[in-house]
């Protein structure tokens, strides 16, 4: 079991979030609470379901890890106002927001889905104010709710469910103990004529159930489903006003209680308050406590208990400065409690347990370890133990300032401890502040100050010596020190120089503009990076003469387009070859338009068509000028679908690019563009043909084996009969292969006719020549059969289409005006006309179009079948002879 608590923070509206485990030890009776983690966040309201948390936060539903991550927001409209109440069930959320909307969504998928219409309660329920409770139950379909009635924000006492389902809002009222329905029918019952008519079985079961069910002094609490079944709701009942109990001893009572606070508010000794005072620590009143003190005249303690109150303090915490204030011995105990161990520490100090607080503060505080150090020297220093207080001080960590100065009236002592301690730097301060400078420079040199060395050289007037020092120390801080000195005394190379090499690029270039020292300000705005060097461009650009420098700044920010140009306008051909070498396919279109134009313009093709690949448009250019397409430019060349969407354009500049491969006699190179342009028929056969006139034997073989095309397979096969097959059984077997596969039962039997030949010829092998020329006469009988069988085919087709145009005469004789091309495809009107050697068949009514498969179908106006419809709309179904066969 995992609950949550908001913990509230000193930062306004924000508030930290703990997560705690209830664990259940089977060794123990009692239940144990684990911490889990803690974050920040400003929600109103928190509840858990399994792994996540859902808070209601500024104005939206932040679903979050155990760890505070958002993995959801959920967003209301601005109409029903911000979520300020939620209630899970199962897998069910309600939301309730601030105008009066009920909302309820579905928890069970990975995604959080609304299940019905937000419901605006207001609407639907009288003098509706507020929601006070609201419970959903575990099949998400109720919403139980109480609610505030009026301006006084008094409770309703009536509980209202809202059926989500038939979006109906029903309610039960405690004090008349019936529902909605039952209040209708008792009051349609109180309209009939009640003279000389009996009670009725329906009047005495309603009274039988409101005397039962009315509770009259009571207000709905907390509701609360049943977990087992949706249907019950479970409601608590709160009386809402007291019930008097009269006594026979109520005035003795009365008069006691009054002679006791007469007798106390007229007593003037102080011992009686501050007893009194003390019983308040004992009963933590800490309200009569104020009354107490302020009786006693306790002016500290009264305005030390407001201090804590003001702030807030836990009420522990509050108890036990009031005892500190009587002087009472429970405090420490009180401040252990609720775990102030700061407090428990500056108590015991206060009492001077030093031993006691720095050992607790090594075990509980040890945030203000060093401070109870440093406030333990400071009690050894009143008491004039120096050497102890030396010790706390260096514990402490401040013992380089409040050692000589506790030593200051004793130079002997506080040299040795300079010496012993060897930290000569506040000795070499100190002597400084003496005016003594030789001594002073002499302890700077131990502890390598080479900042302080400089700036006494400085003020000697020793600048060369400065200058040797920086520049053998190469401290940053002294050449800083030294620019700023030669800046002051208007020597600015020297300036520009030392804040070079003191990292301070700024100052230098601003130096270096503001006297013109325009050789440096090129390397200082490289080394300073950033928006420097488009400042330092934007300088040369104004300065006749400076202009390559210009274009080299702008070239190494980045901004390729201003490099350009600037360096067409001031012809600046040298830095364009350095300017195209950073050009890629991510640079402006336009850009690499121009930089193209530029190299074709002065012969150099081969750029201008790497700077166009980037662009995509450098086939034409490759034509014309003959310039070689390697394998790297006619990948750049290859447009990916993300930069032309439209597929059509995609495949014509592929095919351009294979065309242009085919020109170069790149044959494998326009068999890939070929394959990548998709269309398999067409694109394969040029593809194979490519690879053909590549005499790439393993790629012809591998490409055939993937394509699965009859063409293909031929083309294949009377390739490799062109090689030495007659010596290699591995090409025969694919020979053979490739004809079974593409069915070509002539070509195989002209193959195995060569091979008797062959057989013949070359080994005189007459038994395999019989066996070559028996399977090419098997292979040579199934192409007849097939041959005779085909032509038997076609005259059956004939007879279809002699028939077919004869239902399509019958029908135009039929409905004359009848427009035949929805019924019957024009494709389909013109291969019977073929067949049958007639004049095609015109319709007069309409025009009509030639079929494409990007046409769109009228589902509406054509009855086709369904399959017909499928396959047109996939651009799948072709009208032919071979479908009309079929």
């Amino acid at each position: 079991l995992i609950f949550a608590k908001i913990k509230p923070l000193d930062i306004k509206y924000l508030l930290q979030v703990l997560l705690y485990k209830i664990v259940d030890d089977e060794s123990d009776e009692k239940l144990a609470v684990e911490y889990i983690e803690n974050f920040e966040c400003s929600a109103l309201q928190i509840t858990i379901r399994e792994q996540n948390l859902y808070c209601a936060e500024g104005g939206k539903i932040k679903i979050r890890t155990f760890q505070g991550c958002v993995k959801q927001i959920i967003s209301m409209p601005e109409s029903e106002g911000e979520p300020i109440m939620m209630d899970i069930n199962n897998s069910w959320l309600c939301i309730i927001n601030s105008n009066g909307y009920i909302r309820i969504y579905d928890l069970s998928s990975g995604e959080v889905r609304q299940q019905c219409n937000s419901k605006y309660i207001p609407a639907v329920v009288e003098n509706f104010r507020q929601f006070l409770h609201v419970k959903i139950n575990g099949t998400g379909n109720r919403v139980s709710f109480t609610y505030f009635v009026g301006d006084e924000e008094k409770v309703s006492p009536s509980i209202m469910i809202w059926d989500a389902e038939t979006d109906r809002v029903s309610k039960f009222n405690f004090l008349t103990g019936m529902t909605d329905q039952q209040q209708f029918d008792a009051d349609a019952e109180i309209e009939l004529p009640s003279e000389n008519r009996p009670t009725t079985a329906a009047v005495r079961k309603i009274k039988k159930e409101q005397k039962r069910f009315r509770l009259l002094n009571h207000l709905p609490g907390t509701l609360c489903w049943d977990s087992n079944d949706p249907r019950y709701l479970i409601c608590e009942a709160n009386p809402w006003k007291a019930n008097m109990v009269q006594t026979v001893h109520c005035a003795f009572i009365v008069s006691a209680a009054l002679f006791f606070f007469i007798t106390i508010m007229f007593q003037f000794s102080e011992s009686v308050w501050e007893h009194m005072a003390q019983m308040c620590v004992k009963t933590q009143r800490l309200d009569i406590a104020l009354i107490c003190l302020g009786k006693m005249k306790h002016a500290s303690g009264a305005r030390a208990l407001r201090i804590s109150s003001k702030n807030n303090d836990p009420h522990e915490v509050q108890v036990a400065i009031l005892a500190i204030q009587l002087g009472l011995l429970v405090t420490q105990e009180l401040f252990y409690k609720c775990k102030r161990y700061d407090l428990v520490n500056r108590l015991l100090q206060t009492r001077n347990r030093w031993d006691e607080a720095i050992q607790f503060a090594q075990n509980n505080d040890r945030i203000h370890l060093r401070n109870t150090y440093y406030n333990y020297a400071k009690h050894l220093e009143s008491l004039g133990l120096i050497d102890k207080a030396i010790e706390n001080y260096e514990k402490s960590g401040m013992h380089r300032f409040e050692v000589p100065r506790m030593l200051f009236n004793e130079p002997k002592m506080l040299e040795a401890y300079i010496k012993k301690t060897k930290d000569p730097l506040w000795w070499a301060q100190y002597m400084e502040s003496q005016n003594e400078l030789k001594v002073a420079r002499l302890f700077y040199q131990y502890t390598n100050d080479y900042l302080s060395i400089v700036r006494l050289l400085c003020y000697s007037n020793d600048i060369d010596e400065a200058v040797e020092v920086a520049n053998n120390s190469d401290n940053k801080a002294a050449c800083y020190y030294l620019g700023q000195y030669f800046e002051a005394h208007m020597d600015p190379k020297k300036a520009v120089a030392f804040f070079t090499k003191a990292c301070a690029y700024s100052n230098a270039l601003r130096l270096a503009k503001e006297h013109c020292i325009n050789e440096e300000i090129a390397n200082l705005a490289l080394m300073a990076g950033g928006n420097e060097i488009v400042e330092a461009a934007q300088y040369y650009e104004n300065i006749p003469g400076q202009a390559d420098k210009a274009v080299m700044l702008y070239h190494k920010a980045g901004m390729i387009n201003r490099a350009l140009d600037l360096a067409f306008r001031t012809e600046q051909f040298s830095a364009l070859d350095l300017i195209s070498n950073d050009l890629d396919q991510n640079s402006d279109p336009q850009t690499l338009q121009r930089a193209a134009e530029f190299f074709q313009n002065n012969q150099q093709f081969d750029k201008a068509v790497q700077l166009l690949a980037y662009a995509k448009n450098a086939v034409n250019l490759c034509k014309e000028k003959n310039v070689p397409l390697s394998e790297t430019l006619a990948e750049k060349l290859t447009p990916s679908k993300e930069n032309i969407t439209n597929e059509a354009d995609r495949i014509k500049l592929l095919e351009s690019i294979a065309e242009c491969c085919l020109h170069q006699r790149n044959y494998h190179f326009a068999a890939k563009k070929y394959t990548q342009a998709g269309n398999k028929l067409k694109i394969s056969f040029f593809a194979m043909q490519s690879l053909i006139k590549s005499a790439d034997t393993p790629k012809i073989i591998f490409f055939a084996s993937t394509a699965k095309n009859k063409e293909i397979y031929i083309l294949a096969a009377n390739y490799l009969q062109t090689l030495n097959w007659k010596e290699n059984g591995d090409l025969m077997k694919r020979i053979e292969s490739f004809y079974s596969k593409a069915n070509a039962h002539e070509h195989l039997a002209t193959f195995y006719e060569a091979c008797a030949e062959v057989e013949i010829d070359d080994y005189r092998d007459y038994s395999k020549a019989m066996d070559a020329l028996i399977e090419a006469m098997k292979y040579l009988t199934k192409y007849l059969v097939l041959k005779v069988i085909t032509e038997e085919m076609l005259k059956l087709q004939n007879a279809f289409c002699f028939q077919a145009y004869s239902l399509i005469q019958q029908l135009k004789e039929r409905e004359p005006q009848i427009k035949l091309s929805q019924f019957v495809n024009q494709e389909i009107q013109n291969i019977i006309c073929d067949e049958l050697k007639i004049p095609r068949i015109s319709d007069t009514n309409s025009t009509e179009s030639e079929w494409t498969g990007e046409d769109e179908i009228d589902g509406e106006d054509v009855d086709y079948s369904y399959e017909m419809k499928r396959r047109i709309q996939s651009n799948k179904y072709k009208f032919d002879k071979d479908y009309f066969k079929s």
